[in-house]
């Protein structure tokens, strides 16, 4: 056989697993599509209060860190779990949120931390939501975790100016504020 040749039996197959993945992928669409139960365990979620009641209803659909981050018998939930579960619950009752990425941008080539731009701001909390014109500012901590000087200067200012911000520990937190 000639390269040409082996060439084309390769792109063959590439095209042939291509065609798999988007059927698998129509295929995971379509159920979802026809799937009419409103929670992943049918439950109504307006109707939930209980931790474990939210435990038994989203766990299928959320991610597992909503275990850990929902029952301090475990063991103690990082920010980040805290935050991933409590986005997870967002996007699923479909609010308009984006998660506000902090963390300075390392350069490799001098080795150092690139300057911020002009205007940026530092304090800013983690999620920030709009909700019928309004904007809320949503800050998580861990059980332990505290603010930082200027995250609470920036608690302060949207306080002065009468806007919402929420300190959260823990998706409860935020359901009790009524989201």
């Amino acid at each position: 056989m000639r390269i040409y040749e082996y060439i084309s039996i390769i792109l063959i197959w590439i095209r042939k697993k291509k065609r798999k993945k988007i059927k698998r992928r129509r295929k995971i669409k379509r159920k979802r599509k026809n799937s009419a139960t409103p929670a992943p365990c049918g439950l109504d979620t307006e109707a939930l209060s209980s931790s474990a009641e939210m435990l038994v209803a989203f766990c299928s659909g959320f991610s597992v860190q909503f275990v850990r981050a929902n029952n301090p018998n475990i063991m103690s939930a990082s920010e980040q779990d805290i935050q991933n579960t409590i986005c997870d619950y967002l996007a699923y009752k479909n609010y308009f949120f984006w998660r506000n990425n902090t963390v300075g941008v390392y350069d490799p080539v001098n080795k150092t931390y690139r300057n911020p731009p002009k205007y940026s701001m530092n304090g800013v909390s983690d999620l920030i939501l709009c909700e019928e014109g309004v904007t809320h500012f949503i800050e998580v901590k861990s059980e332990t975790g505290r603010q930082t000087d200027s995250q609470s200067e920036f608690q302060e200012m949207c306080e002065d100016n009468d806007i919402p911000y929420y300190v959260v520990r823990s998706l409860q937190d935020l359901v009790e504020a009524g989201f």
